[in-house]
């Protein structure tokens, strides 16, 4: 192309802009070669120019719109993203409040089982101690029965059967196996 030349045909085979030096040397056999003059006028006679102008506004109304709508989308994905953050800070809140509410009930599960255990070690114990005291004056009840008199000697025997077989059975009658630990399992 030569910038110093006036352009003032147009090739309809190529497309192309040309002046006369270019049209008489590389364009001398194209079957449409018009002067622009004459192109311009034939594109406003059948409209060429109104049709682009109305395309134009056509495509830039379709442009605007899409830009509105990928707008509306994107405020509409925000507040979509709003509201699904609140649902996972409110489930979130939700499971740590049952989480608690699990918590404190076990506890004071735990706290409950821990004060009956109590109360049955104090039980038995007490229990023990009390049968202890018992067996051992059938103890020295039987050391200082010899030099009693053979009436005073079968009472005290009797009385000292009693208490052992008292005392035995409820021997057999306590828990060999109290719980001696706690231990949680969560289920």
């Amino acid at each position: 192309m030569h910038t110093d030349r006036k352009l003032d045909a147009f090739c309809e085979d190529h497309g192309e802009l040309l002046c006369h030096v270019c049209h008489i040397y590389n364009h001398q056999k194209c079957s449409h070669v018009v002067l622009v003059a004459d192109k311009v006028n034939s594109m406003h006679l059948e409209g060429d120019f109104k049709k682009l102008s109305d395309n134009v506004d056509a495509l830039l109304d379709k442009l605007i719109h899409n830009k509105h709508n990928f707008e509306n989308d994107m405020q509409c994905l925000e507040r979509s993203n709003k509201e699904a953050m609140k649902e996972i800070t409110s489930l979130r809140k939700e499971i740590n409040d049952k989480l608690d509410k699990l918590e404190t009930n076990t506890i004071l599960k735990l706290e409950t089982l821990l004060v009956n255990l109590r109360k049955s070690f104090k039980h038995d114990v007490k229990t023990c101690t009390e049968y202890i005291q018992n067996m051992t004056i059938v103890r020295e009840d039987l050391r200082k029965i010899k030099d009693q008199n053979e009436t005073v000697i079968f009472i005290k025997y009797r009385q000292n059967l009693d208490q052992f077989i008292k005392t035995d059975a409820c021997l057999h009658d306590m828990p060999t196996a109290n719980v001696k630990t706690i231990t949680f399992n969560p289920d």
